[in-house]
């Protein structure tokens, strides 16, 4: 893309930086709050998690110690080998444009994955790799210089991780993940009337490293704890805000519970804590971010799993520079379906979120037991 930008452009934007908020709170808009985190260290969701309304850190698995609490690969037995795809939409009343006429925005996520996981007598490594694309644009235009606008944006992120767990004996095992991100924004303000062409575009690029340990523990088979937590540190570099420093850390902890042993019904249950930052050039953001989550998953017929979650997210975004500020609480609801048939399972979760604009979900995975 061209990448030049106009004085009155530049003006323009930052004008609207500063108008924005009052406008944000008064249409109760919850974009920042829900789409920010993609923007730091967050990782591709698998989707029995995802069904389960994100709950992780006490279940094992192979695609549990891939993207989920690293130390279930402690209590890997079998390689494993995996591939997740997900779609996500995600949309806004507030842009760049015009906030005092704000159109509504839309965010299309798509994220494919693909790792596997190898087992020793003490533990096991895995990697992981995914590929994410994002596109963004507004539902119809507004009146700005010099016309009649819209604001189109594409990212693409890579993400590769490196994981390793120890079963220090058969209840307890702790593991770490290391994970490298690097994505590549590009935002394009196109003037539609009265005669088309690019009137400019922004780019920004980020790169960020995260670390996350964890220990499971396992009472006996029907009953297990989890602990987990990651620090993951980057930068963000933006032609139009300049150079910043993008951290954010996270503490969660988790139980997953079978009933009865006649009841084949697992219940799932995780708390967390998230903050994220971002300081450096005309940024000047923080983040503080509580959810709790919850799951059931239920063996209808032989290796026929039906899962069903909520969680609840309260966020408060907080951004001086642009007086920015956001208080939000955001339900989620899923479903998801399993089925595993010799070594081979598939999983299928729908997400939705109880936002303004009615975000939504679809995550698909195939895994292979050796």
């Amino acid at each position: 893309m061209n990448r030049h930008r106009p004085l009155l452009l530049v003006l323009g934007i930052f004008t609207c930086l500063y108008i924005v908020p009052v406008v944000a709170e008064a249409q109760n808009n919850d974009y920042y709050a829900h789409y920010n985190r993609y923007r730091f260290h967050e990782l591709q969701m698998f989707p029995r998690s995802a069904a389960m309304g994100g709950a992780y850190s006490a279940l094992q698995g192979g695609e549990e110690a891939l993207l989920g609490n690293p130390a279930a690969f402690g209590f890997l037995e079998k390689p494993y080998v995996m591939i997740g795809f997900d779609f996500q939409e995600v949309a806004s009343d507030v842009t760049l444009l015009d906030p005092m006429f704000p159109v509504e925005a839309e965010n299309e996520l798509w994220d494919v994955g693909i790792g596997g996981a190898y087992p020793f007598d003490w533990g096991a490594v895995g990697l992981l790799y995914s590929y994410r694309e994002d596109d963004m644009g507004t539902k119809g235009d507004v009146f700005a210089f010099p016309g009649f606008m819209n604001q189109e944006a594409d990212m693409e992120r890579h993400h590769v991780s490196v994981g390793a767990g120890y079963r220090i004996n058969e209840q307890w095992a702790v593991g770490y993940r290391y994970s490298y991100i690097d994505w590549e924004l590009d935002t394009q303000f196109n003037v539609t009337r009265p005669a088309p062409f690019v009137f400019a575009t922004v780019g920004e690029e980020f790169q960020g490293h995260r670390n996350q340990v964890g220990v499971q523990y396992k009472l006996n088979r029907n009953l297990a704890f989890g602990l987990d937590g990651y620090y993951g540190l980057g930068d963000r570099d933006s032609d139009l805000m300049g150079n910043a420093d993008a951290d954010s850390w996270s503490i969660r902890g988790g139980v997953a519970w079978r009933f009865l042993e006649d009841i084949p019904l697992l219940a799932a249950m995780d708390l967390n804590y998230e903050n994220r930052d971002l300081d450096g050039g005309l940024n000047d953001n923080e983040e503080d971010f509580f959810s709790l989550h919850l799951g059931l998953e239920y063996e209808a017929y032989e290796n026929l799993f039906i899962r069903a979650g909520y969680r609840y997210e309260d966020i408060e975004f907080d951004s001086p520079s642009t007086n920015i500020f956001e208080e939000r609480s955001i339900s989620g609801y899923s479903a998801g379906l399993g089925y595993k048939y010799g070594q081979f399972k598939i999983d299928y979760a729908f997400v939705f979120t109880d936002t303004a604009s009615s975000d939504m979900g679809h995550y698909v995975g195939l895994g292979i037991e050796f």
